[in-house]
């Protein structure tokens, strides 16, 4: 392009301009009517900055911006405008106006796409994040759903489980060793043992020194009786199988330890471990370490 085109051009369009605006509820609500181009709106991932806002986890003025073209149509930015609207709350945001209409075909295109959650953590000093993510979560499920069958529907906010483990990273890291011992003797999930593990710990007022022995038991399988808990969960390790990331197997697996581990604490004799998806609810949960 020429320097006479370039300068017809500028005087025909006007150059793209970034303001901080207080975006209200009002406000999002009208730039949302001009989203005419976007994709289908997730409902979910609308829900999940609804709880990040209720949390007080949103951030709103960051380099990720509101996207309006010289057309007044809406590039960029539906789920978070979507959450203001639902949430009602205002948020300062960077918004540029004015931008390309040319420049929607290439928004979200050919990038690395957005960070994980285990990329986040890494980033702020978390080891083993991808583990210690997944433990949080189940833990977190544990404790907050314990009368739903859990699926992506009720998946707890990715910055609530960041948080949680930012907050209890020692505590999980250690119970994330606990977790890779048990799972290379018994292929049982490192995550989800380990979040039976922090809950545990959490509610125990002691040393848990009875929780140790049920880990060796589990892990070692030395000597156990064929009615002991440990015994019993090491076979259910071996018998079960479910796509490995699943909410089914997830629930599914901290029950069965759960119950394995309420078992051995009353010295309970049990053959036969199974949770049954779906149908038991509430899912057994752990009781605290009795030494």
């Amino acid at each position: 392009m020429s320097t006479a085109q370039i300068n017809s051009h500028n005087a025909i369009h006007p150059s793209p301009r970034m303001e901080l605006v207080l975006v209200t509820p009002e406000i999002a609500a009208q730039w949302l009517a001009r989203n005419t181009r976007n994709r289908r709106l997730n409902s979910r991932a609308v829900q999940r900055i609804v709880t990040e806002m209720q949390s007080d986890l949103f951030r709103g003025a960051t380099g990720s911006t509101i996207i309006i073209d010289r057309d007044n149509q809406l590039q960029d930015g539906q789920h978070r405008l979507s959450a203001i609207v639902r949430s009602g709350f205002a948020y300062k945001m960077w918004v540029l106006f004015d931008a390309d209409p040319e420049d929607f075909k290439v928004i979200d295109v050919g990038g690395a796409g957005p960070r994980r959650d285990s990329q986040i953590l890494q980033m702020q000093g978390v080891k083993d994040a991808n583990v210690l993510r997944a433990a949080a979560h189940s833990a977190l499920r544990m404790r907050q759903l314990p009368n739903v069958n859990w699926g992506a529907g009720n998946a707890i906010a990715s910055a609530l489980v960041r948080r949680f483990v930012v907050d209890h990273a020692d505590a999980l890291a250690v119970c994330g060793t606990v977790g890779y011992r048990v799972e290379r003797a018994t292929r049982i999930s490192r995550a989800q043992f380990a979040a039976v593990a922090f809950v545990v710990s959490q509610s125990s007022v002691n040393g848990g020194e009875m929780w140790d022995e049920f880990v060796t038991d589990v892990r070692d399988g030395v000597l156990l009786d064929e009615t002991s808990p440990a015994y019993a969960l090491r076979r259910w390790a071996i018998n079960y199988n479910a796509p490995a990331n699943s909410m089914q197997k997830q629930q599914t697996t901290v029950s069965v330890i759960a119950k394995a581990w309420n078992a051995y604490v009353q010295e309970r004799p049990i053959k036969v471990l199974a949770y049954k998806y779906g149908i038991e609810l509430p899912m057994p949960l752990p009781v605290p370490s009795p030494r």
